[in-house]
């Protein structure tokens, strides 16, 4: 039982985990291209400083020229290094659309990147920082081990109540080997039964002869001694 509970755990586990992080990855996907396409659809080229007010919080708003050259950041003053090497700006400047997502080890983080081609050829696009499920799984780490923990003890607390109510019958039967085929049990123990029944008969019969054969040797012998 502890097994079984223990497998199953690590079973459950893992396919919560998996589905779990595919369905959270798509419902931020969707969030950041529905927000990109509404910052898009308000972003007024003869005013960029409109986007200032699109900004804010996890939400990063970028502002790239056709060749690369950042125009507007949200979150930090415009970086000199040229975005025209990113996939979702590629993307979007090939298709009208591009996506990404970046991992970082050090903070445990996922970045989410929606790229939108605006009509007077630049990119917008979207960006916004989630733990991904592997960081929330762990916050959640010490809620799972003592689950596993309660679980553990109540299998080992059933097993031992379980073993005893199983095994006590078995003994009863011990005790009663002259009747043995009356108090079996359970149906899987009676060739057991009728094991033990063929073995006391043979030893039975065996004693029967013994006594009969020094009975005999005793009384052949008596006679010609007399």
């Amino acid at each position: 039982m502890v097994a079984v509970g223990l497998v199953v755990m690590v079973l459950t586990a893992a396919l919560l985990l998996a589905t779990f992080r595919r369905a959270f990855a798509r419902q931020v996907e969707s969030d950041l291209a529905l927000t990109a396409s509404e910052i898009a659809a308000a972003y007024d080229p003869a005013a960029p400083g409109a986007l200032r007010a699109a900004g804010g919080g996890s939400l990063r708003v970028t502002l790239i020229a056709p060749d690369g050259a950042v125009l507007y950041e949200s979150q930090a003053p415009a970086p000199a290094e040229n975005h025209l090497g990113r996939p979702e700006v590629r993307a979007a400047l090939a298709d009208g659309v591009g996506t990404a997502r970046r991992h970082s080890e050090t903070m445990g983080y996922d970045t989410y990147y929606h790229a939108l081609r605006l009509a007077d050829g630049s990119v917008l696009r979207v960006a916004m920082e989630a733990k991904n499920m592997y960081a929330i799984y762990g916050d959640a780490l010490p809620a799972v081990v003592l689950a596993c923990t309660g679980v553990l003890a109540l299998a080992a607390i059933a097993s031992m109540l379980l073993t005893r109510h199983v095994v006590r019958p078995i003994e009863q039967m011990a005790e009663n080997l002259d009747d043995i085929q009356d108090s079996v049990p359970y149906k899987e123990l009676t060739p057991f039964a009728d094991a033990i029944l063929r073995d006391r008969l043979t030893r039975q019969a065996g004693e029967e002869m013994r006594r009969e054969f020094t009975a005999n040797v005793s009384h052949e012998l008596k006679t010609p001694l007399t």
